[in-house]
């Protein structure tokens, strides 16, 4: 789940629920566009952390867990682009 490959060095860490997250800069196709990540499941936090790694903003809709996102997980974007999340209570 989360935005690849990374260009230059980067930073992984485990989160408690197990989840991993990668911090750096995310590297972009020929296209200059990036790989949407696939935020389902996640808290509304840990969306836009993963969200902001991979360059790309966080519209939040609900709260509690993520249960859909707009554009879809592994779809390619140009950075900066928006992606809107749906939340509900778990």
């Amino acid at each position: 789940a989360q935005c690849a490959p990374l260009r230059g060095a980067a930073e992984i860490s485990a989160a408690p629920n197990g989840m991993l997250y990668v911090e750096g800069e995310a590297q972009t196709d020929e296209n200059d566009r990036v790989l949407v990540p696939d935020v389902t499941g996640m808290s509304v936090a840990s969306a836009n952390r993963l969200l902001r790694s991979c360059g790309l903003i966080l519209r939040v809709e609900g709260s509690g867990v993520a249960v859909s996102q707009s554009p879809a997980a592994h779809t390619r974007v140009t950075p900066t682009t928006t992606v809107t999340v749906a939340f509900e209570p778990p």
